[in-house]
């Protein structure tokens, strides 16, 4: 993505020339004509960012844009942040980043996106009659993304509804990459979190010495926002940064189940397990949290009930170059099918043969101990 100075007068638009969205129709000029022609539907409004859903009506594109005004110095920066990562993205997980456009008041980011995009996690989080099945493919949904993510070395830095966008496909992309960093960047702690993020930040974020964000931190956030999905509430209330910071270092949250008790335990368990206070205690991976969350929706959808099972199972696997642990890397759409045919096997006792096929290196061997591990 090019960088172009702020403007003193007039606007300038700055475009990704390599981004593969469309196929058969020309990718807009991203310039303040074009801002102008534009159909536009507010989203969502806060921390001083306005997110919209935009249509083209003569490329008959849709797109999303997030804009801050040019005085809200902090959230044009990370606007800027997120613009800069966005050649680490891929399109299943991330609504990436295609121009920035400048106006004299305001600073626009583009990402692309379907007609339908919306803030689905928001919405489902706002509703009491969501059924568990559908909290539970939207979770599914956002780990998926997270997993990926974590798998082309980006880290969030702070999960909230607010990450998540949804499309009628059911597809959950990341976005509001403000915040993100490259795991193999030097990184300070996190800077000048909005008040509205303090609900998500892990206990080691909200230290005076701060950590840098992490897969740990990343996880926790993840936790907090799932219990938020399933329950329509957060774990913690607090009305300052140092009773946020109280909350997550201090207090216990209250189980999932003593606010839904209608929730399966287990999912409970997973949602507690992701906010430990001590990073070591989380999951491992948002792989490993995703195999979980496959076997409890095979479980649930089979059976109407979820026994319960050892989370997390041991075997984590470094991410090649991230310089943390994780678990097979870049496998998570493998790992979804062998743990179908694995939960078919439990459901049926018919047998199935599963075969693994690649060139030497690529992870196969990783992928069977993983299978042998979760085959209880």
């Amino acid at each position: 993505m090019t960088t172009h100075s702020r403007p003193t007068s007039q606007p300038i638009a700055t475009s990704m020339t390599s981004l593969p969205r469309i196929e058969h129709a020309p990718v807009p000029a991203f310039d303040a004509v074009w801002l102008a022609r534009v159909e536009s539907t507010v989203l969502l409004t806060g921390d001083h960012v306005q997110s919209c859903r935009l249509f083209d009506p003569i490329s008959r594109t849709h797109w999303f844009a997030q804009s801050a005004p040019l005085t809200a110095t902090a959230v044009c920066e990370r606007l800027r942040n997120a613009a800069r990562l966005a050649t680490r993205m891929e399109p299943s997980w991330a609504a990436i980043p295609a121009a920035t456009i400048w106006t004299p008041d305001r600073l626009v980011l583009i990402s692309d996106a379907e007609a339908s995009t919306q803030f689905g996690m928001v919405n489902a989080s706002a509703r009491e009659d969501v059924p568990i099945a559908a909290r539970l493919e939207l979770a599914i949904g956002a780990v998926r993304a997270v997993a990926a993510m974590h798998g082309r070395g980006l880290l969030q830095g702070v999960i909230r509804p607010e990450s998540f966008l949804l499309d009628d496909a059911g597809r959950m992309r990341l976005t509001g990459f403000g915040y993100a960093v490259a795991v193999e960047e030097p990184c300070a702690a996190l800077r000048h979190p909005a008040d509205s993020v303090l609900p998500y930040l892990a206990p080691e974020l909200m230290r005076q010495d701060g950590a840098r964000p992490s897969v740990g931190a990343d996880l926790y956030a993840l936790g907090v926002t799932l219990y938020k999905l399933l329950t329509g509430e957060l774990p913690f209330v607090a009305d300052s940064p140092s009773g946020w910071q109280h909350a997550h270092m201090a207090i216990e949250p209250p189980p999932p189940q003593s606010r839904r008790p209608d929730l399966p335990a287990v999912l409970g368990q997973i949602v507690i397990k992701l906010m430990a206070k001590d990073a070591g205690s989380r999951y491992t991976s948002a792989a490993a949290l995703l195999a979980d969350l496959l076997r409890v929706r095979a479980e649930w959808l089979q059976r109407g009930r979820i026994e319960p099972f050892c989370l997390d199972m041991p075997g984590t696997l470094p991410l090649p170059g991230s310089g943390f642990q994780g678990r097979l890397s870049g496998r998570a759409r493998e790992m979804e099918v062998l743990h179908g045919a694995l939960a078919r096997v439990r459901a049926t006792g018919v047998s199935e043969l599963v075969l693994l096929a690649g060139a030497a290196g690529v992870g196969k061997s990783a992928l069977a101990e993983w299978l042998c591990g979760h085959a209880d």
